[in-house]
């Protein structure tokens, strides 16, 4: 801010934490669909969000909230992908094996770090793209979903750029 001639007063930081949050909860319809196909596969959903705190509590207030089962935002956690430490604690919490989480991300480096690991993982180019991916691994896919970057939250999902 102090490049911009702008005094970084607490007030100003904070404004600009809750703007940059909420702009990441808006969702795309097209993205949220996807959500419901996975959920209507009766699968379970998550997402694995290299996000800021202050996006961790604008996250319990989305209107979109019920869609997603688990939520892991690296803030709360003090762990960012593709750090392998934060696919085990998701492994271990969600007790699944590797190979039943699917995740999708649009950042190369989590994608290969998920996949390192076990996981099915798909890089997100557009959402017709993933969704051709979720058709194929769906129908015999893993008994529960994953999905990263905040997969959904990075551009995966949101209408936002990117966190990580």
């Amino acid at each position: 801010m102090t490049r911009l001639g702008l005094p970084a007063t607490a007030e100003r930081i904070a404004l600009l934490a809750r703007t940059d949050a909420e702009l990441w909860c808006e969702i795309r319809p097209s993205a949220l669909a996807l959500v419901h196909r996975v959920r209507a596969a009766g699968l379970v959903t998550a997402i694995l969000s290299n996000a800021p705190a202050r996006l961790g509590l604008e996250l319990l207030t989305v209107p979109w909230r019920d869609a997603v089962d688990h939520w892991f935002v690296s803030a709360e956690l003090g762990l960012t992908k593709p750090d392998p430490a934060i696919y085990h604690l998701v492994t271990d919490t969600l007790a699944l094996p590797p190979q039943q989480i699917a995740f999708i991300d649009d950042r190369p480096p989590n994608v290969e770090a998920a996949l390192a690991l076990g996981w099915s993982a798909h890089l997100w180019v557009d959402d017709a793209d993933t969704a051709a991916w979720l058709d194929a691994l769906l129908p015999s896919g893993p008994e529960r979903f994953f999905d990263g970057g905040v997969g959904f939250l990075d551009r995966a999902l949101s209408t936002a750029d990117d966190h990580g």
